[in-house]
């Protein structure tokens, strides 16, 4: 059962309720072993339940043996509720951490008794390990870390309670067990290669592996007397800020308990000798991921911590070996799966976890800005993911996933990203451009290397991208090894204030109704006017100049401009959609409106080509359906606005309006990149001219003067300008005056004139008016008249015509009927003769019929007749022989 956000249990007895074990599955961001995030499923009781979303767990007291599918989302005893989940319900035991004052109760005498069993094991095993007994740093108080990178995506996560419970949000409940396996199956090493993890594990960390359990910092085990006894070790009242100590990527103990539970996610497999170099091991590619702190569970411990040498040395991994991984062909720990090569989604939710996790390890730290800490190095590693953030937002736009449910993440943690260096610009001890890069190990800005390691990485049409150290863009990186910027003589340390202060105005544009970014450049202006009047920060505010005036031709010539960069062309996508449908609303009441006078209407016809370039589409297909999508008519290549009127599709059942998400524009941003890769997008590599002061090689205080003194000259010409121009205002009043009057007195003199013109033309107007009346009245009459006789001729020619068709009728009638009669007639005659020889015929078979009859009885009477003869013979024959006799 959960007892925390993000911190799995195991209960090793029964009803130990929140009391946690390492050996139970803790939630992580991304899912995988027990938990789940991202669409993946938690595992729970052997099978698999509904994802809780980022970070969140719904694990059961049994460790999953698999990725079942087949599993039943809950144990056998029935659906557990949320309560159960965080730690015991409502009737379930209390925590053997709390003591309830009882002390009589034989079953809670017995969990205490094993509880201190278990407690000795552990610190048994604790002293065993020499490397960590020796290592005892200092914890910082609890709470140090800030809210804003507490808050989990809303779009991603379920609910969650206070005791960190989760409940999946209705959308996951939908999903069945087997898609969630199948997704986590994607991303995560599954249970059953426990040994080809721990063959992959450093030799000082496979012992401790094989032991049946650890002691790290993933432990649940903070009863009462350790955190006194520990407070008490390391004098947390003496403690200032928490500075971290992991040398690694991924603290031992994070890693232990990560591979012990199949919690590796493939992206972090180690490929020795193929995509890796040889001796590489999971310390060399395991990367710490996200997770809050709990009851249970404490961020800020210095081992579990990462300095900022090491965080920055993270970031340059993730660019060199992950952050590119889905365009570099075929990858070994993909094989089996649907696809052999690295899904570009996964790969972006890989970075934005482990990238969150930096940031926290920053805040743990006390690295925010005035107040605490900050240096160079946590300025470089927070504008590198800024930079990551801000091109994914269109590089991934393609990928429907991403557009209907990671991008407002993905704009809310690039938000929070640009708060906090803002937090380091505004340090009041300038602190934001000093650090020491002696740090790196012997790379530079955390980085080993200036390319992409691996196979060349290919762009999505096919062509090569970029990924060679001797291209030109790697001496123009801001960050790099052999970049520019960060030289000790360099007083930017390869950080770019203007490029982030630019792209948070674009970032910002709509927010209150945009009075944040007046605010906020009006403060820059005052307080740093070398920023303000630099390239990128004018560029900014250009755009937000156009969006404000809703002038979208100019919104989208900027987008456009060569001299955009494309970073900023990036975040300007994000207001694509908006600029678009408002330039079709004012373009279908602006063009084809009617002449007041003529009825015509202006620009009736608008050629597709041309709305495809001046509102950026990528052909004119998708302008097409956009015109379609808003109510335009569209015939041939050309937009019809007469026949047009501008309206919004409505869900049918919903009724809420029907987005139209623009199309990923390669045609227009993304060949700003111009082939770039994306470590060198992160590093600066097309950042542009002026995104870092430094870069240009002047001093800062020397270019705000200079800024200043360029303000203070455009204001002066400014006020002779005007100056001019309102005595040349004056000059042109009197003369206008005089050349008034002249013409008042000439006018009144052509008007006395014109008046009595008017008079005696009026008079001769009326006089030839009153003729030419009398005139048309007569032929008004003649026209009556010839009408008159025209309509009675018409009329008596038409009675002709009538009578003559009459008679005509009648004859043609007249002939009918004797037609009708003489045929009538024919086929009576026709009919008696046909009868005639009917009759005749039968008397004929009449008559035959008779005669043949009479034959046959005349043959009757003759046979009878011969055998009378016979008989009569016969007997006078007996009688003469008798007589004979």
């Amino acid at each position: 059962s959960s007892s925390g956000f993000g911190a799995s249990a195991q209960s090793q007895q029964q009803g130990f309720g929140a009391f946690s074990s390492s050996s139970g599955a803790p939630s992580t961001p991304f899912g995988g072993g027990t938990s789940s995030g991202f669409g993946g499923s938690a595992l729970g009781g052997g099978g698999a339940a509904p994802s809780a979303g980022f970070g969140s767990s719904s694990s059961s007291a049994d460790k999953p043996s698999s990725l079942n599918p087949n599993a039943t989302p809950f144990p056998p005893g029935g659906a557990r509720d949320d309560d159960d989940m965080a730690g015991g319900g409502k009737d379930g035991p209390p925590s053997p951490d709390k003591d309830d004052g009882g002390g009589g109760d034989d079953q809670l005498a017995a969990l205490r008794a094993k509880i201190q069993e278990k407690r000795k094991k552990l610190q048994m095993l604790k002293q065993g390990d020499g490397q960590q007994g020796q290592q005892q740093a200092q914890r910082s108080p609890k709470g140090r870390e800030t809210r804003r990178d507490d808050a989990t995506p809303p779009a991603r996560r379920g609910g969650q309670d206070e005791g960190g419970s989760t409940t999946p949000p209705p959308r996951q409940q939908q999903l069945s067990n087997t898609d969630l396996a199948a997704k986590n199956a994607l991303r995560f090493a599954t249970n059953n290669t426990d040994q080809a993890l721990r063959r992959l594990l450093p030799s000082d960390l496979k012992e401790r592996s094989e032991a049946p359990q650890a002691r790290g910092g993933d432990d649940g085990d903070d009863d009462d007397e350790d955190d006194a006894d520990d407070d008490a070790e390391r004098n947390l009242s003496r403690a200032k800020s928490l500075v971290g100590i992991c040398p690694s990527m991924c603290p031992d103990e994070e890693l232990l308990r990560r591979e012990r539970e199949g919690d590796v996610q493939l992206l972090e497999i180690t490929d020795p000798g193929g995509i890796h170099p040889e001796g590489w091991t999971l310390r060399d590619t395991a990367v710490k991921r996200f997770r809050r702190s709990a009851a249970d569970f404490k961020l800020d411990i210095p081992e579990l911590v990462r300095p900022p040498s090491v965080l920055e040395r993270t970031c340059g991994y993730l660019e060199e070996w992950v952050m590119e991984r889905d365009r570099q062909g075929p990858d070994v720990r993909w094989s089996g799966q649907p696809t052999d090569v690295p899904p570009p989604l996964d790969v972006y939710q890989f970075i934005w976890d482990r990238t969150r996790m930096i940031r926290k390890d920053f805040i743990l730290q006390n690295y925010v800005g005035g107040g605490g800490r900050c240096d160079a190095r946590a300025v470089r590693c927070h504008e590198r993911i800024a930079r990551w953030h801000a091109m994914c937002e269109h590089n991934l736009a393609h990928i429907e996933e991403f557009v209907t449910h990671q991008s407002q993440q993905n704009v809310a943690e690039l938000g929070q990203t640009m708060k906090t260096l803002n937090s380091f610009y505004d340090d009041p001890l300038g602190r934001s451009t000093a650090g020491d890069d002696g740090d790196d190990d012997g790379g530079r800005h955390g980085c080993a290397s200036d390319v992409v390691m691996g196979k060349a990485p290919v762009d999505f049409d096919g062509t090569a991208l970029s990924n060679s150290s001797g291209s030109d863009d790697v001496s123009g990186r801001i960050i790099g090894r052999r970049s520019g910027g960060g030289t000790a003589a360099d007083p930017g340390r390869g950080t770019a204030e203007p490029e982030m202060r630019g792209l948070y105005i674009l970032l910002t544009l709509n927010n209150e109704g945009g009075m944040e970014v007046l605010k906020y450049s009006g403060r820059l202006c005052v307080q740093k006017p070398a920023i303000f009047y630099s390239k990128p920060v004018q560029l900014a505010l250009s755009v937000f100049q156009a969006k404000k005036d809703h002038n979208y031709a100019r919104f989208f010539s900027l987008l456009r401009s060569p001299s955009t960069p494309y970073l900023y062309a990036c975040v300007m996508f994000k207001y694509v959609e908006s600029t678009r449908k408002e330039a079709l609303s004012i373009m279908s009441k602006t063009y084809g409106a009617k002449h007041k006078t003529t009825g015509e209407p202006h620009f009736d016809s608008y050629p597709l080509a041309n709305l495809v370039h001046l509102l950026c589409y990528e052909d004119e297909d998708e302008a097409r359906a956009a015109c379609e999508h808003y109510g335009l008519t569209v015939k041939g290549d050309q937009v019809m606005w007469r026949h047009s009127k501008f309206s919004e599709q409505r869900d049918p059942v919903k009724g809420h309006i029907i987005p139209l998400k623009p199309r990923k524009m390669t045609r227009t941003i993304e060949t700003k990149a111009a082939g770039a890769t994306r470590l060198s997008v992160c590093r600066g590599g097309v950042s542009g001219e002026g995104s870092t002061l430094a870069g240009s090689g002047d001093d800062a205080a020397a270019v705000a003067a200079a800024a200043k003194a360029r303000a203070e000259r455009k204001k002066a010409l400014e006020d002779a300008e005007r100056k001019r121009k309102e005595e040349n205002q004056k000059k042109l009043l009197a003369e206008a005056r005089a050349r008034e009057l002249a013409m008042r007195a000439e006018m009144e003199k052509r008007r006395k004139e014109e008046e009595l013109a008017a008079r005696k033309a009026l008079a001769e107007t009326q006089r030839r008016e009153r003729l030419e009346a009398e005139r048309r009245e007569r032929e008004e009459q003649r026209r009556r008249e010839e009408e008159a006789r025209r309509a009675e001729a018409a009329r008596l020619a038409r009675q002709r015509e009538e009578e003559a068709r009459r008679q005509a009728e009648v004859k043609a009638a007249r002939e009918r009927a004797e037609k009708e009669r003489l045929k009538r007639e024919e086929e009576i005659r026709q009919a008696e003769v046909r009868r005639l020889a009917e009759e005749e015929r039968i008397r004929k078979a009449r008559e035959e019929e008779e005669r043949r009859i009479e034959q046959v009885w005349q043959e009757k009477i003759a046979a009878a007749r011969k055998i009378l003869a016979w008989r009569l013979w016969k007997k006078r024959m007996s009688k003469f022989e008798s007589k004979r006799k």
